[in-house]
């Protein structure tokens, strides 16, 4: 058979030339061989090779370019590679020659030519054709009342769009467009849109989500010398939900100390001082396609919610700690102590102070602490500490008081849980048993205000004007008689006694109102609705007509069908530990004659004739 020279010397020279490509030994005519296809589909953010190798002279100079401007130049020896800055931690050189993108981005999409020349030889030159896809970007807004579930592929008009779950549409133009009702089955389901381009596929995801029954959360700082109140309404809603706030039944908008955020998810009180009107019932209204829904908080002032003190068995230190109710305003707290001076911490014998008597700060802490230490106790001394929360320049009532020393010989016994719950219109006590001192001072307060006042066992106590409806036990137990709502709060009580240490201790009350159950026309359906207003606890089921539950307010929209009229449906309020209801019975026109009465008025004869009332809504 005969031999092609010409190729058989080609191979032998690529061998020899591969072997020794940077000792430099072969002299060949150049060659340039391609093993990329023309055109390279790659997806954004992956490593892509353009694959070539070449052969046939030694030390070529190798240069890819995309279009006119050079990106990559390797001269083999002396082995220099100088890169584009454009490209520079983007492209990278493989010994044979072939072009590596790392990460590469949709912005390198090019056609790259890739030449080899060496002087004396003919130059080669071959092109790949790089495109790259991003993958596509979901996302869903409101279109009034309805849902668009929008995809693109920004820049592409190459890639097949289709959301398949919602319709068999497809889009050639880089972006898809669907509005579709807000079926309730839509919240909380991924609806993902496949992008087909050309031999790969990409996909991206969007979850609807109607708007979630949490509570509000509220933060405090201060700023240039004001206090700034942030109620931050729980988002999580997809489209992002329409947000209208209320103090009460006011609707609140910007101007004067209320500044709401651009996005509407965030309420700002920005006030010199706390005042009593601030702290009110705050609520967020919530809509998006899949419905409304309202989220209240009630703020209160600055409060210590729980606390306790552990001393060392040396006597020499003590650790606080302590808690805020989630809804209290606050912005920091005073540690302070009644007792002799502390010991320094260098452990000098100085002489210690005498207690100059009353409560000293003797620390204060940013609004993130929960703790202090204090060191420096003289063992043979007795302390008293408490903690002082602060919001701004106003003070709420300080902690449970914490004797350390000797001398501390009575105490307190709690009956009362830490919170007590009861119902609206029940008669409750809050329960105490004081030992170990005759006849101390009992005090109850509510904030900074002292409600009840006994100095003495024997006499009568002094009781605030608007809580008439309390009384005093021998016991110090404190009792309401018909509690009403209102009277929600957290009591202290205070017990003094000269040559004793005194106690503190803060008892919560929760009274929870009954529900309130009523039924309207909506349209041609029956619109039930139950109601605990001011009481962001509650949580309302009507258990006849749906598994759905609400916080605060629950509204149901029916068929009315004939099984519903003369039907009791109640509201069921799971309020802590405690259960309560309402109920309302829809009722349809009755059959009854009108009925006719006259009179003469001013001379006149009125007859007036009333048909049969009864029918419900």
């Amino acid at each position: 058979m005969p031999v092609d020279r010409k190729q058989a010397l080609r191979r032998l020279c690529w061998g020899v030339f591969t072997t020794l490509l940077f000792a430099g030994s072969a002299d060949c005519d150049l060659s340039l061989a391609v093993q990329s296809p023309p055109m390279v589909i790659a997806k954004a953010g992956s490593n892509v090779i353009l694959n070539v190798s070449f052969a046939g002279a030694q030390n070529p100079l190798i240069q890819w370019s995309a279009g006119a401007l050079p990106i990559v130049t390797w001269v083999v020896s002396p082995n220099t590679l100088d890169i584009a800055p454009n490209y520079a931690g983007v492209v990278s050189l493989m010994p044979n020659g072939s072009l590596v993108f790392s990460n590469v981005q949709k912005n390198y999409s090019d056609t790259y030519t890739v030449s080899v020349t060496k002087s004396g030889f003919l130059s080669m030159t071959a092109s790949i054709t790089l495109l790259v896809f991003a993958p596509p970007v979901c996302s869903v807004q409101s279109a009034n009342t309805n849902l668009n579930y929008t995809c693109q592929t920004p820049g592409d008009t190459i890639s097949i769009l289709s959301i398949s779950q919602l319709n068999k549409t497809f889009s050639t133009s880089g972006s898809l467009s669907l509005v579709v009702p807000p079926a309730q089955n839509l919240s909380g389901m991924a609806i993902s849109c496949i992008a087909n381009q050309i031999n790969i596929t990409q996909s991206c995801s969007v979850t609807a989500q109607a708007p979630q029954g949490v509570a509000p959360t509220v933060s405090s700082t201060l700023s240039n010398g004001n206090l700034v109140v942030t109620i931050t309404c729980a988002i999580g809603s997809v489209p992002a939900a329409n947000i209208i706030w209320f103090k009460g039944s006011q609707v609140l908008s910007n101007g004067g100390p209320y500044q709401i955020s651009s996005d509407t998810t965030q309420l700002n009180i920005t006030r010199l001082n706390l005042t009593v009107s601030d702290l009110s019932n705050y609520t967020c209204k919530l809509s998006n396609p899949f419905g409304p829904l309202q989220n209240s908080i009630q703020l209160i002032g600055p409060t210590i919610s729980d606390s306790s003190l552990i001393s060392n068995t040396a006597g020499t230190m003590v650790t606080l700690t302590w808690d805020v109710p989630s809804t209290s305003v606050f912005t920091g707290f005073n540690i302070q102590m009644e007792g002799p001076a502390l010991q320094p911490s260098n452990g000098t014998n100085q002489r210690r102070k005498r207690d100059t008597g009353g409560f000293q700060t003797i620390a204060v802490m940013p609004s993130s602490a929960r703790s202090k230490q204090i060191s420096g106790l003289d063992p043979k001394s007795n302390y008293w500490f408490w903690i002082v929360p602060l919001a701004g320049s106003v003070t709420g009532p300080p902690s449970q008081n914490y004797s350390v020393g000797p001398e501390c010989n009575s105490s307190l016994s709690v009956y009362s849980p830490p919170t007590v719950i009861a119902k609206a219109g029940s008669n409750v006590t809050l329960n105490v048993l004081i030992t170990g001192a005759q006849n101390p001072i009992i005090q109850w307060y509510v904030g900074q205000l002292l409600i009840v006042n006994r100095t003495v066992s024997s006499s009568l106590p002094d009781i605030a004007s608007n809580y008439t409806g309390v009384s005093l036990m021998g016991n110090g137990s404190l009792v309401f008689s018909n509690v009403s709502q209102n009277y929600s709060a957290t009591y202290t009580l205070n017990i003094t006694k000269i040559g004793f240490c005194p106690k503190v201790i803060n008892v919560t009350l929760r009274v929870f109102a009954r529900p309130v159950c009523s039924v309207q026309s909506a349209n041609a359906n029956l619109q039930y609705t139950c109601e605990t207003p001011g009481d962001n606890v509650s949580l309302l089921s009507f258990p006849y007509l749906s598994d759905t539950t609400k916080i605060g307010s629950l509204s149901l929209s029916v068929p009315a069908t004939q099984d519903l009229n003369g039907k009791g449906i109640s509201c069921v309020a799971f309020q802590i530990n405690i259960t309560q209801s309402c109920s309302v019975t829809a009722q349809a026109p009755q059959g009854f004659l009108p009925m006719v009465s006259s009179t003469v008025s001013n001379g006149n004869l009125v007859v007036t004739i009333t048909c049969a009332i009864g029918s419900v809504p």
